[in-house]
């Protein structure tokens, strides 16, 4: 009885499926992944780091052998400037070999966890248990850090709203970034709407993040100069704007910024050494900060959960204070009423 009872343990061992192998899954966990471009692009990096890792320690990484000391370990590797050690010319290598901000190591490893959770449950169904190297007692990833946020005002965005482009392809990107500043939609939610989400000046649409754990329909009136943006297009399928791709949309941002004049020196949070540094806003410019610029321009003018009511965040929340700053107006408007 001992001897089959031995006999069927390393059976089973050797039956394991497959996808048992931690790559296999990791990829597995990305193709199906219901996710926008850009993030599943995030997502195949995050697998690619890994497999630098393996490489370069030169260890084989499986579910059994990743610990929360592997972890830590991973996590030093990813803080190491890889840039200097192979001899490669491509800017992308460069930057993909670059030493990772605190920010981005955060959202590799939470990338990495919640893959883990997956990687569990779908073993679990075939009866094969996996350790979990996260955890109270296992590896913390560190806590992301933001500065303050840098967008632009108002004045500056009816500049870019107003500004005479020649280049139809800058005049495209300007009236996708301006829309984008009046509504505060991901530019992942913004591509996929089309006129259908528009009803009587109200656009409406379920934003991507959170219809999957707390669906919220976001409901934001257009504003007169989002309508005269609109009024441009009469495109194929119904879709709003010529939408391109999300890089491009992120360079001819800068382009646009930079046509206009929209170049003043802002301060802020270096993501990968986390020092202070100066640059021309027209630089850091991309489809994000349009979303600021929607919550940053209306705080402080209106309750904050009406703010969130259309950004999709929760009012108060971390998150939602990562798209504006209190200005010393607002400081000196609470002070007088001591």
């Amino acid at each position: 009885a001992l001897l089959d009872a031995i006999c069927k343990k390393a059976k089973q061992e050797n039956q394991k499926p497959d996808d048992f192998d931690f790559f296999t899954m990791f990829e597995n966990y990305v193709r199906i992944a219901d996710v926008s471009a850009v993030r599943k692009r995030n997502l195949k990096t995050v697998v690619n780091h890994w497999r630098r890792f393996e490489e370069k320690r030169g260890i084989k990484l499986s579910f059994d052998t990743i610990t929360p000391e592997i972890m830590r370990d991973f996590e030093k590797y990813l803080k190491t400037d890889k840039s200097k050690l192979p001899k490669r010319k491509h800017s992308k290598i460069i930057r993909y070999l670059a030493p990772k901000g605190v920010n981005t190591i955060h959202k590799i490893m939470a990338v990495t966890k919640v893959f883990w959770k997956f990687a569990k449950t779908e073993l679990k169904h075939k009866g094969i248990e996996i350790q979990n190297p996260f955890g109270e007692d296992g590896y913390q990833a560190p806590t992301e850090v933001y500065g303050s946020p840098v967008y632009i005002s108002s004045i500056e965005r009816d500049i870019l709203f107003n500004a005479e482009l020649s280049n139809k392809r800058l005049q495209q990107v300007r009236d996708i970034f301006v829309f984008q500043c009046f509504i505060g939609a991901r530019v992942g939610d913004l591509c996929k709407m089309t006129k259908a989400n528009i009803q009587n000046n109200i656009l409406s649409y379920i934003p991507r993040k959170t219809k999957d754990g707390r669906p919220v329909t976001v409901k934001i009136p257009l504003h007169s100069k989002a309508i005269e943006i609109l009024s441009r297009y009469d495109l194929p399928g119904g879709l709003l704007l010529p939408f391109i791709s999300d890089q491009r949309y992120n360079d001819y941002i800068k382009e646009v910024f930079e046509a206009v004049g929209l170049t003043r020196i802002v301060t802020r949070r270096n993501p990968n050494t986390g020092e202070s540094q100066q640059v021309r806003i027209c630089d850091i410019a991309s489809s994000h900060m349009a979303r600021r610029v929607f919550v940053g321009n209306l705080y402080g003018k209106v309750d904050s959960g009406i703010i969130a009511s259309m950004s999709g965040h929760v009012a108060h929340s971390r998150a939602f204070s990562r798209y504006y700053k209190v200005d010393q107006e607002l400081q000196q408007a609470a002070i007088n009423l001591l």
